[in-house]
């Protein structure tokens, strides 16, 4: 009998390292161990509804599971306190969390109510990713408008008197560093003389990432509803969103709720859906609902994977008043004033002025205002409030006060907004104290009284028709109420204002209007001025679209017939209009009849069109005095990529594309445009800048030798400004359709090889032998490789015939 051996040393030491791995392999969760515990790699669902997010956890002795911040919030589950991402947090530490592990199954199931999850926010509002910065190529735009007219009295045998031609100019000159416009009237004076008024001249370039636009020139100050912006020669810096439609700073209304499984929500507003939006379990928020203007009811429907609906009704008011929390909006000029604008080209106060305006969102339902000006003697500053009430209506409140050669003095100003179901509602309020002064009002008194010489359109006319009195009061109220049971409405408004000399007005109006057969409406408006007895009138009138009568076929789909009557204290009419308006596109006509009867009768007609290069207007009217013909156009001329175009006016962006050959079919999101020149361009008149602009070519009329890489570009124009969309189209092409046979007779098979000298990679032989080579020579060499592995070469000459696609072979290989 032997007893057993003592097991030796080295196998002690396998045997120990063999159980450890055996304890590794039954515990695939279990990566490792020391003083902090377990890492575990979890898969985790919250309260059984499964996240599809394998978390990182440490399994701590005395703790339970142990994880981080910023794992947590990437969980949606609230962890208490603040600190860093990295802090760690016991999930024991959570108050209303508890937790189910599977370290078998490598699972966690998280059991948390609502109060411990983060809400989800969805942004309802979509208008495209934010636009790459705008770019522009030099070019020069002239948008023109061309107006004549031509007199003939009844009661003279004279010819007809011509009365000249005056030429309205908006001309920019565009660079991609910003662009330099200069606006300007041209045509007679009052002495007969041609004369030029120069309007605006500004360069501007904007900043779409930043937000800003720098203005050198002709400027207008900003200002808010309680401030009077004047215009001046200097410099303006700007931060606005008009160039960020990706951006919302309005604060549009939200709603909010809890879903127990990932479900999908409609909200209704005013029963009419706007939004389905899919959310995940838990708290969530739909922000920026696309209400812009005005109070109502939002319905929200909330349904899961079951098919299960719960619905909840919100009230809500909006307005485009009140920006979003921590959006701003601001305005800083300083120049010299600019007088008598529209009447002199260059008339401006020597002393220097500044004005600095701003709008923040303090909170989503307050906004604040501030304004500061000086120059001229004065300062003056001020402050305001913009305000939600809740869903009552929204609040605006300001006082500014100023100093200088008149005294001091304050200015308040209030408002009040707001819909009660159906019906709307406004005050407001604006009174002057003491010696309150403005830049404004400052300004209006630097104009001379009557000047009777000097350069401009406007001389010779009086002053009286240019000052601009100050305005000590003024006070205005309006509602407007539908009657939904006569599918008609109602409105009244009443404005009273008092001047700086003592002058009053105060206006009441009621306006009535209902629909009625065919389409039809009818409409009524009276007025009074209680402070002068000869301003009060009354004007009733029924208007009717022609396009579903019998008539439509004559007049055309969108014409109307609209008959008024009005009566004031200078006389009556009774006015009756056909109209046929033309549309937007090109070769679209248009028309006007117009017959008034009464203390000054007169009958008019006129027809419209628009042609591709521009729109033409011409009328003739007849009256006691006799006929007065008037003849109108307004058009652009562009000049871009070596080219000179005419156009319809451009007032945005536009591009010119190279397709490389006439005839080229050219469409703009999916709309066509037009065909190409004969040297292969087409001038797109209509693009819109800092945004996304897709221009695309039909190849099919391309020359049937021609390469192009793409037949698609995404252009976005910088502000007002042109591109160049160049599709690198080329039309000598030395290329040829060449076919390849082997020794033996047979076409060498399709998958084949076949390399020219120069080629960074080979081509590859089609079926029958062919295939589509370029860049050839007048004579060439084709090393061919076939499928077998198997090699040989094939010599062949090319010449080239411009708009022809050569077929060369079949060529023996060997």
């Amino acid at each position: 009998m032997h007893r057993p051996r003592p097991p030796r040393l080295a196998e002690q030491i396998l045997k120990a390292v063999i159980l450890c791995l055996a304890l590794l392999i039954a515990s695939p969760a279990w990566a490792g161990e020391g003083e902090a515990g377990r890492t575990l790699q979890l898969e985790v669902s919250i309260n059984g509804q499964p996240t599809k997010l394998i978390t990182p956890f440490t399994d701590v002795k005395g703790k339970g599971l142990v994880t981080t911040r910023g794992e947590l919030a990437e969980l949606f589950i609230k962890a208490p306190g603040t600190g860093a991402a990295e802090d760690t947090i016991a999930l024991s530490s959570i108050p209303g969390l508890r937790y189910e592990l599977n370290e078998n199954a490598q699972t966690v199931n998280l059991v948390v109510g609502d109060a411990v999850r983060m809400r989800r926010t969805y942004d309802a509002y979509s208008n495209g990713a934010a636009p790459t910065a705008g770019t522009a190529d030099y070019g020069f735009v002239t948008n023109y408008n061309v107006f004549s007219s031509a007199n003939q009295s009844l009661h003279s045998a004279y010819a007809p008197y011509f009365t000249g031609t005056n030429v309205t100019l908006d001309s920019r000159f565009i660079t991609p560093y910003g662009v330099l416009s200069q606006t300007a009237i041209v045509g007679p004076n009052v002495t007969g003389n041609t004369d030029t008024l120069r309007l605006d001249t500004y360069a501007v370039r904007v900043d779409p990432e930043a937000l800003r636009t720098y203005r050198v020139g002709d400027a207008v100050t900003g200002g808010l509803s309680w401030t009077h912006p004047i215009r001046i020669g200097g410099a303006q810096l700007q931060h606005d969103y008009a160039f960020r439609p990706d951006l919302v700073t309005a604060s549009l209304p939200s709603v909010s709720g809890s879903a127990a499984v990932p479900s999908t929500v409609d909200v209704y507003i005013n029963n009419v859906r706007s939004i389905s939006q899919s959310v995940g379990a838990g708290p969530y928020q739909i922000t920026n609902l696309p209400i812009y203007s005005g109070s109502g009811e939002a319905r929200v429907v909330v349904r899961d994977a079951s098919g299960k609906e719960t619905a909840t009704n919100l009230a809500f008011f909006s307005t485009p008043r009140l920006l979003r929390e921590g959006v701003y909006e601001s305005s800083v000029e300083v120049g010299v004033p600019r007088l008598r604008y529209g009447i002199m080209s260059d008339d401006y106060e020597a002393q220097p002025v500044g004005a600095a305006t701003l709008r923040m969102g303090m909170l989503d339902w307050l906004t604040a205002e501030a304004h500061t000006e000086g120059g001229l003697g004065l300062a003056n500053g001020g402050a305001g409030l913009v305000a939600r009430m809740g869903t009552a209506g929204v609040v605006n409140f300001a006082v500014s006060g100023s100093t200088g050669q008149r005294g001091s003095g304050i200015q308040t100003y209030g408002s009040f907004d707001t819909k009660v179901g159906p019906v709307s509602f406004h005050v407001s309020s604006q009174r002057a104290l003491g010696g309150y002064d403005d830049l404004a009002a400052a300004t209006s008194r630097l104009r001379p009284s009557v000047y009777s010489s000097g350069s401009g359109l406007g001389t010779a006319v009086a002053g009286s028709l240019l000052s601009t009195k100050q305005i000590r009061s003024l006070d205005g109220m309006s509602f407007s109420v539908p009657i939904e049971f006569d599918k008609s409405s109602i409105g009244a408004s009443f404005l009273q204002a008092k001047t700086v000399d003592g002058q009053s007005s105060r206006i009441a109006t009621v306006t009535y209007s209902r629909p009625l057969f065919v389409d039809a409406n009818f409409f009524a408006t009276a007025f009074r001025d209680f402070a002068d007895a000869r301003g009060t009138g009354i004007f009733v009138g029924v208007s009717m679209p022609l396009g579903k009568t019998r008539a439509a076929p004559i007049v055309g789909q969108n014409a109307i017939v609209a008959s008024n009557y009005q009566s004031t204290s200078q006389g009556h009419a009774l006015t009756t209009d056909v109209i046929s308006s033309s549309d937007n596109s090109v070769g679209s006509w248009g028309w006007r009849i117009r017959d008034s009867e009464g203390t000054a009768p007169f009958r008019e007609a006129g027809v419209s069109h628009r042609t591709a290069i521009a729109r033409v207007d011409a009328n003739v009217r007849q009256d006691n005095d006799g006929l007065v013909g008037r003849f109108q156009a307004d058009g652009a001329v562009v000049a871009l990529g070596g080219n000179v175009y005419f156009s319809n006016r451009i007032d945005d962006g536009f591009g010119v594309v190279s397709a490389g050959a006439p005839g080229v079919k050219v469409a703009q999101d999916n709309r066509f445009i037009g065909e190409t020149d004969d040297e292969g361009k087409l001038l797109v008149p209509n693009l819109r800048s800092y945004r996304a602009n897709r221009i695309t070519i039909d190849p099919t009329n391309l020359p049937i030798d021609a390469e192009v890489d793409r037949t698609v570009q995404t252009v976005t124009p910088a502000f007002r400004s042109g591109v160049y969309v160049d599709f690198k189209v080329n039309t000598i092409v030395q290329a040829a359709i060449v076919i390849f046979k082997k020794a033996d007779g047979a076409f060498v098979p399709a998958g084949s090889e076949v390399t020219l000298p120069g080629d960074k990679a080979p081509r590859v032989v089609g079926y029958d032998g062919q295939i589509y080579l370029n860049n050839l020579a007048a004579q060439n060499t084709a090393a061919v490789k076939l499928v077998d592995g198997s090699t040989c070469n094939a010599s062949f000459a090319y010449v080239f015939k411009q708009g022809e696609q050569s077929v060369i072979g079949p060529i023996t290989c060997q």
